[in-house]
């Protein structure tokens, strides 16, 4: 089976990020390059980057937004994105790419 590509990332930091971002592991003074993205996004979980986009907070993170939220999505990842979007007023990124 080949394996898509695809990553979910919020940008944005503050409580209501943070109660909705559990386990993973955080980053300190780690500036954002598409490289770095690239490479964090190779892992099963969410990315966090902080509001200019100057630096990436977090990594392989599991995001965790209120499932009452309502969605019209299909895919689970642009599910969760929608709701993390609406939940914590962040910007949120989903990309997917089928394999």
């Amino acid at each position: 089976m080949a394996q898509g590509t695809g990553a979910l990332v919020l940008i944005g930091t503050g409580p209501k990020v943070e109660s909705v971002v559990a386990g993973g592991f955080h980053l300190t003074d780690t500036p954002f390059t598409a490289q770095r993205l690239a490479e964090l996004a190779k892992m099963d979980g969410g990315i966090v980057v902080d509001e200019a986009a100057g630096t990436i907070v977090a990594a392989n993170v599991h995001f965790m937004p209120d499932p009452r939220i309502d969605t019209d999505e299909t895919g689970t990842r642009f599910r969760t994105a929608e709701r993390l979007a609406k939940q914590t007023g962040a910007e949120v990124l989903a990309v997917s790419e089928e394999g």
